[in-house]
């Protein structure tokens, strides 16, 4: 009998597939393909869910990504079903307001944007952002005070992002990310529409032991990534990710699948190295739909894009089309590679242009 894993993401296509590849019978929830991600807030679904699998599997291990945040009711069942790997839902409900965590960033070298619960001071910029928020939706510049919103100083300039992964206590550091927006998309401006790996960062070093001293005081596990912005020469903290993000298949596919095989079956001393060429540059982009679209497949046989819906199905404007994937020996290449990728697709869609 072989073991099961259940996999819960908005996009579980990647991860279900790379399961797969290690053996894993694979039960997926998700937003899009499977359409079952807001469904297992009622317990009846997912209590049906569970039997069905528990009558074919005697382990169920646990992978999940974005979308829990807010479905913390679901936390006990998915506790008491599955051998969860990667971070225990205390942590994410910890870090879900990173008011939370200001003394232990502090402690760790790091800042975090001041928050107001009710009120913004004159002439203070700020963003109105859920406590229980993922992948940007539901963050905007309104000023206005709303049950379960909290207000964050806005911080100008780019954001980035830092990939790592703790195996069994063992602290390894990925990559440092830029993360694109879309551009004009005004119901939800923060929504995160991509990433490309980047290695010029100023005091790149101070940042990485910084980051190592947090996730050792959590204590994390697994792999997780950290939203930051540099402003004035100090390193403010965003956002802590203590689960699968976008960013993970980029450092899974350098790492051959390696990532998620630790994920699932974490071992002592096991020394994590990179299978592919690590001067490559990896990049993707969301693409999300400006118009109602009834989907028809006009680009055929291609290898960078994933994620497409199935044939006429509706994608509703703002939702998600597709993920471009590109990967390119230089930044300036990569950053010309998905710009043509983007064209060539856009041709054919009505979607959102995006800020690179």
């Amino acid at each position: 009998m072989s073991d099961a894993v259940v996999i819960v993401n908005t996009h579980a296509s990647y991860l279900e597939e790379q399961a797969k590849v290690l053996g894993y019978e694979v039960y997926p929830i998700d937003q899009y393909t499977k359409n079952n991600l807001n469904k297992i807030v009622k317990k009846e679904y997912l209590d049906k869910f569970f039997k069905n699998i528990s009558s074919r599997h005697k382990i169920i291990k646990l992978v999940y990504g974005s979308g829990l945040e807010d479905k913390k009711n679901t936390y006990k069942m998915l506790s008491d079903k599955t051998l969860i790997r990667g971070n225990c839902f205390n942590i994410l409900k910890l870090t879900n307001n990173i008011a939370n965590l200001k003394k232990i960033l502090t402690l760790s070298g790091l800042k975090i944007p001041k928050s107001y619960a009710r009120s913004i001071p004159k002439n203070t910029r700020c963003i109105s952002k859920p406590i229980n928020s993922y992948g940007g939706y539901n963050i905007s510049f309104c000023n206005k005070p709303k049950t379960g919103y909290y207000f964050q100083e806005y911080l100008s300039g780019p954001t980035y992002s830092a990939s790592f992964f703790i195996n069994e206590g063992c602290f390894t550091f990925l990559g440092f990310n830029k993360l694109f927006l879309l551009k004009k998309f005004n119901n939800h401006p923060f929504i995160h529409a991509g990433a490309m790996m980047i290695d010029n960062l100023k005091n790149s070093t101070k940042i990485i032991n910084s980051i190592e001293k947090f996730s050792s005081l959590i204590p994390l596990t697994g792999y997780n990534s950290i939203d930051f912005k540099i402003y004035n020469n100090d390193i403010f903290i965003l956002d802590v990710n203590p689960r699968i993000t976008s960013t993970f298949k980029i450092y899974n596919d350098i790492y051959s699948n390696m990532l998620l095989n630790l994920q699932l079956n974490p071992k002592k001393n096991y020394k994590i190295m990179p299978t592919q060429k690590k001067n490559n540059i990896h990049g993707f982009v969301y693409l999300f739909a400006k118009e109602n679209i009834i989907f028809k497949n006009e680009i055929k046989k291609n290898l960078w894009l994933m994620d497409f819906p199935i044939e006429n199905e509706l994608v509703k404007k703002g939702s998600p089309l597709c993920t471009i994937f590109c990967s390119a020996s230089s930044r300036a290449d990569l950053i010309r590679k998905l710009k043509e990728k983007i064209s060539m697709t856009t041709n054919h869609y009505n979607c959102y242009h995006i800020a690179i």
